[in-house]
């Protein structure tokens, strides 16, 4: 018959007729030699019934015999939106992130990425297994280890019993072959200061990675004496360093440097006093507002408060994390940097810490003024931190110091704040915040505390995006239970900023067993006029003082069972 057609409808009682339905999608059977088939994974959950049904122009249609009842069960549903990001030009050997939305909640379920060349069915696993990671509804894979040539990638989703689901092709990306140079130990040992723009691979388009191996010691800078041309790249720069090794990038205040693109890779930072020109990316390195204050540790870096009280603050103030140390550690364990460099413990523990002597002639002005008279003081160790173009930090830290509320605008910039002119996008990682004296930065015993309602954009940007991987690590809770909420708001200028604003934390009461049997109950010394109170059972009337005056109390073994709270009259 011309223009035949066959379809396949299902329906979960066979005898209503209106019941039956097309097949969600393609319902449209192939003829196949002398076959009709139809293969699809959108087949409707429940006890169904299927039937074919073949139409064609001037004929009434014909239905198949039923088949079934069949018990459908929930599939692996379909794929939302996919996503492929990662810095140009695209290379192996950079941070590349895959991104996909797969809701279903199936047991043993696994989505991993795959790739094939271009126009090829050849599909393999990325290498190391291309496993994502849940993250919610999204399944995320970070990676730095990309077949090369002309490339074509797919999500893929499994689980045992269940029919594999393919996600939305996406095709044609040229990955090129990493580029690499490895910077070894200097022969004279301690720091080597390699100027970027003597690079000659830096003056060609492309993306150039350096790489510390070993225990190399290298800072990279701009150009001695410092000249503004010198600082025009045009590469992209990776930095990234071995365990062992250290990668540093300075660019001080009367510097900008103009490059297409810097990526910080493992153990790497970059001290931020001028302007980067282009997308600045944590993959997962550390940026830091100056050397005075910042620590970085081997494997991305911990913040540790002067009481050795430092925390994990998740946004909604939730989850306390205490930290191990105290005092402020340099990543070697060996000392406190300072920000001219002098009076400090250098990387082997036994010589000072070079500083290097540019920057200090001609170039563009740090924006910083000095308050007329009487006015706030500028710490030497904050400031703003400028990104012409876009941040994105998919893991690492950007540090930020806190000495005081005041602003540019007031005559002094007593907190660290990265400025961004396009996108700001947080997807991990976390922001490390420490609290400092504005006047000594080694005085961890009188450091600035904000006040309750007291408010910092530490990231001001066009738009900022976050998600639930990024965290904000912060000072210890002060004061009478303050700590640092975050939240991102749009200002009155047009811009959104993330905002740190100081709130109340509740206080927590905790407990220990000692070894003699004893119970410990205690709570934070921040808080203070709080009293213990017990009873033995939850009721308002039961309720009586059990110790006041110390935030540290000893209970005895008993038969009977206690409950125990804080409390605090109203002011």
């Amino acid at each position: 018959v011309p223009d035949l057609k066959l379809r396949v409808q299902s329906a979960l009682n066979p005898d209503d007729e209106p019941g039956w339905s097309d097949l969600p999608g393609t319902a449209a059977m192939k003829l196949v030699g002398s076959d009709w088939r139809l293969d699809t994974t959108d087949v409707p959950t429940g006890v169904r019934s299927f039937r074919v049904v073949a139409s064609a122009a001037f004929f009434g249609d014909r239905a198949s015999t039923v088949m079934g009842p069949f018990d459908v069960l929930e599939g692996i549903g379909p794929f939302g939106p996919y996503h492929i990001s990662s810095l140009p030009p695209l290379r192996t050997g950079i941070p590349w992130e895959f991104r996909v939305d797969q809701p279903s909640l199936i047991p043993g379920l696994r989505v991993r990425i795959q790739s094939a060349p271009t126009g090829s069915s050849s599909w393999t696993d990325l290498p190391g297994g291309g496993q994502m990671s849940r993250q919610g509804a999204d399944w995320m894979l970070k990676t730095d280890v990309i077949p090369t040539g002309s490339q074509s990638f797919r999500a893929i989703a499994s689980a045992p019993g269940y029919s594999d689901r393919i996600g939305t092709l996406v095709s044609g990306l040229d990955v090129l072959p990493e580029l690499k140079l490895t910077m070894v130990p200097s022969s004279s040992g301690g720091r080597h200061i390699l100027s970027l723009d003597s690079l000659p691979e830096t003056k060609t388009p492309g993306q150039v990675f350096l790489t510390a191996v070993t225990d190399a010691q290298i800072q990279y800078a701009l150009g001695l004496p410092f000249n503004p041309d010198a600082s025009k790249l045009a590469a992209a720069i990776a930095l990234a360093a071995e365990q062992y090794a250290k990668a540093e990038m300075q660019i001080l205040a009367d510097q900008q440097l103009q490059a297409p693109s810097i990526v910080l890779g493992p153990n790497a930072s970059l001290e931020l006093k001028g302007v980067v020109s282009g997308t600045l990316a944590l993959s997962p390195g550390n940026l830091l507002p100056s050397l005075g204050g910042a620590v970085v540790a081997q494997g991305g870096g911990n913040l540790v408060h002067d009481l050795g009280t430092a925390r994990l603050i998740n946004q909604d103030g939730s989850g306390l994390i205490n930290q191990d140390g105290s005092g402020l550690i340099h990543q070697d364990g060996s000392g406190l940097l300072g920000q001219d460099g002098s009076g400090l413990i250098g990387h082997d523990g036994s010589s000072s810490r070079p500083v290097i002597p540019f920057g200090t002639g001609s170039g563009p002005s740090s924006g910083r003024k000095a308050p007329a008279g009487l006015g706030p003081v500028q710490p030497s160790f904050t400031g703003l931190m400028t990104v012409l173009g876009d941040y994105d930090q998919l893991e690492g830290s950007l540090y930020i110091g806190i000495a005081g509320t005041n602003t540019v605008a007031d005559g002094a910039q007593q907190f660290d704040q990265l400025v961004v002119s396009g996108i700001a996008t947080l997807s991990g990682g976390s922001i490390k915040v420490g609290l400092f004296n504005p006047v000594d930065q080694t005085n961890r015993h009188e450091v600035f505390l904000p006040t309750l309602g007291d408010t910092f954009d530490v990231v001001v940007a066009k738009e900022i995006r976050t998600s639930r991987e990024f965290s904000i690590r912060g000072s210890s809770v002060w004061g009478d239970g303050l700590f640092f909420k975050g939240s991102v708001v749009t200002r009155p200028d047009g811009m959104q900023a993330l905002r740190f604003t100081v709130a109340a934390f509740p206080p927590i009461l905790s407990f220990a067993r000692t070894e003699d049997g004893s119970l410990k109950l205690g709570y934070s010394a921040s808080y203070t006029d709080y009293s213990i109170d017990s009873a033995s059972a939850v009721s308002p009337s039961l309720w009586s003082l059990f110790a006041t005056g110390t935030n540290r109390i000893t209970v005895s073994p008993s038969d009977s069972a206690r409950f125990f709270r804080l409390s605090k009259p109203n002011p």
